[in-house]
């Protein structure tokens, strides 16, 4: 908690100095420098990004130190983070993607595309996925939250959790779950007969996104950031 609320005040810190200085770039600069480093020096983080957005347009960006401590690599502001769940909104938007262009509904039973799956999945729905209405559980514990086994597809993945029982039935409550989204992962999968990489990749080209990769721990990632834990 005290984490959360440091980066809160990071945020707020940074808002009122965006709002304060709209129009005077080199001042937002300025100020926002002081608060990153300070906010920065408070942290045991080995690195931080930061970076601000107004109209569609970066109007600061900066990175303070290092993206791999045992190699002493400097973070950069092109550096590649882990998004942990972050990548949700992403995925949604994936799907959603798929979803507009007629290739998966939203509202169909996820069992027609994936007809393996228990039947406790009758009732469940892409749409109950992405809103956390599922009843899929979420990670037990550390070890599943830090894991780091690779699986080719989503569908692959789904071993790890698909035959525990649901925790309540579709619609009827909200519990958030990161298992549910690889459920969506892997139904886009069946959808579309490619795996989820190959999805994203394509998404990625066909927008002009860049910056993105896949988190794979077997692939090589250009600037990926090591992750740690601080205890």
């Amino acid at each position: 908690m005290t984490r959360i609320a440091l980066w809160a005040r990071l945020v707020l810190s940074i808002s009122a100095v965006v709002l304060r200085a709209q129009d005077q770039p080199a001042t937002i600069a300025t100020r926002l420098d002081r608060i990153v480093d300070a906010s920065f020096k408070a942290t045991r983080c080995p690195g931080l990004s930061v970076a601000v957005s107004t109209n569609n347009l970066i109007i600061y960006s900066t990175a303070l130190g290092l993206s791999d401590v045992e190699q002493n690599v400097p973070l950069r502001t092109d550096s590649a983070h882990r998004l942990a769940s972050l990548s949700k909104p992403v995925t949604g938007t994936i799907i959603m993607d798929l979803v507009q262009s007629s290739r998966l509904k939203i509202d169909t039973p996820v069992r027609t595309y994936l007809a393996n799956l228990p039947a406790a999945y009758d009732r469940v729905t892409v749409r109950h996925l992405l809103s956390h209405q599922a009843g899929v559980r979420d990670y037990r514990d550390v070890a599943e939250v830090f894991s780091a086994v690779h699986y080719q597809t989503s569908r692959d993945a789904l071993r790890t959790f698909v035959n525990d029982p649901l925790l309540f039935e579709a619609g009827t409550r909200t519990a958030y779950s990161t298992f549910g989204f690889t459920v969506a992962g892997a139904v886009a999968e069946a959808a579309t007969q490619e795996t989820f990489q190959q999805i994203s990749k394509e998404f990625f080209r066909r927008y002009s996104i860049r910056g993105f990769d896949l988190d794979d721990p077997e692939a090589i990632v250009t600037k990926r950031v090591r992750g740690y834990l601080v205890n």
